[in-house]
């Protein structure tokens, strides 16, 4: 039986895609990178119990983002994880009238065609990457008996320097970049695994960017306690791909930039083997001022515009209420 969701969370620049596409590689598990389908249901169902219509839009946007996520011989890039044919494509679509009547919430609209879609890929597992889902894993483990989370982490100091060197395609998605707002989130998403491991022993794991791109270091071992035994993913080095510096010579951090992380990832930083870089580029002052002038913007943009960012600013406000509550 399929048995899910697994879903992986985190913070963004910190390697879901890649583990996502190692894993989906194995054929045991069925997994759809950046899905961001619970931020779908949010935006698409916004009611507790959604209309037929709402559902079935909410069907259709989940079946579109994993068109957008099929492997092709054409786009061979680490993003894409799908395993299914155009044919399988079809039989889901015909497949959504059923899923939706069977449905009466937007997360059971997900579940089907998820579990669905892993049975025509004959994968035993199934579930996600979706970096900011780390604000619904509470709800996910409590209301999910058989949901699974795991958390990928980075160096704060990497995922600083990963956000600042975005490539210019990103578009004003480089606007999310702030030293503070990155470091916060990354002292969020620990916090909430810590909260999460402790409430949901067996069910939660951790696991290091580092050690995932680092030969030989037993990680996958490790997992069998979350997802049970399953067959040994090919090396990180089998993919060549690397979409964390859009630059071919990435700037460093600047001391400004590095102080703020300091001050707000300290003493967790330490505890998990992170220390800030020798280098920096300057103070950096000037460079600050006018990140933070995109970075407000940016969030009043998308608040407006979306429920699910609201809710993510509210759930983030709320843990940084919480400072110390969880060491």
């Amino acid at each position: 039986m399929n048995c899910g969701p697994l879903v992986i969370v985190g913070q963004a620049r910190s390697g879901s895609t890649l583990i996502t596409r190692l894993m989906a590689d194995t054929g045991h598990f069925f997994l759809v990178n950046d899905a961001y389908f619970l931020q779908m249901a949010d935006d698409l169902c916004p009611r507790p119990e959604p209309t037929p219509e709402e559902r079935l839009r909410l069907a259709r946007a989940c079946l579109e983002r994993m068109r957008q996520r099929a492997l092709t011989e054409e786009a061979g890039t680490v993003n894409r994880s799908v395993p299914l044919s155009a044919a399988q494509f079809a039989g889901l679509e015909e497949a959504l009238g059923t899923i939706v009547r069977q449905s009466a919430t937007a997360w059971e609209v997900i579940f089907r065609l998820m579990e669905r879609a892993a049975l025509m890929a004959g994968a035993p597992v199934w579930g996600w990457n979706s970096p900011q889902d780390y604000v619904h894993a509470g709800r996910l483990l409590r209301e999910r008996p058989q949901s699974r989370v795991l958390f990928l982490i980075r160096d704060p100091y990497s995922v600083l320097k990963s956000y600042k060197n975005l490539p210019a395609y990103w578009g004003t998605e480089r606007h999310r970049y702030h030293p503070l707002v990155q470091a916060m989130v990354w002292i969020s998403v620990v916090r909430e695994y810590r909260r999460l491991e402790a409430l949901h022993p067996g069910r939660v794991a951790l696991l290091r960017y580092e050690d995932l791109i680092a030969p030989d270091t037993g990680i996958w071992a490790g997992l069998t306690g979350l997802l049970g035994d399953f067959p040994t993913p090919k090396p990180a080095s089998a993919y060549d791909r690397n979409s964390s510096h859009g630059r071919a010579a990435p700037r460093p951090l600047s001391r400004a930039e590095i102080g703020i992380c300091r001050a707000v990832t300290a003493p967790l930083a330490g505890e998990m083997g992170y220390r800030p870089p020798g280098d920096a580029s300057g103070l950096g002052l000037l460079d600050l001022g006018r990140a933070t002038a995109r970075v407000l913007g940016f969030y009043a943009s998308r608040a407006a515009r979306s429920r699910d960012m609201r809710r993510r600013l509210v759930h983030f406000g709320a843990r940084l209420r919480q400072k110390g509550a969880v060491r």
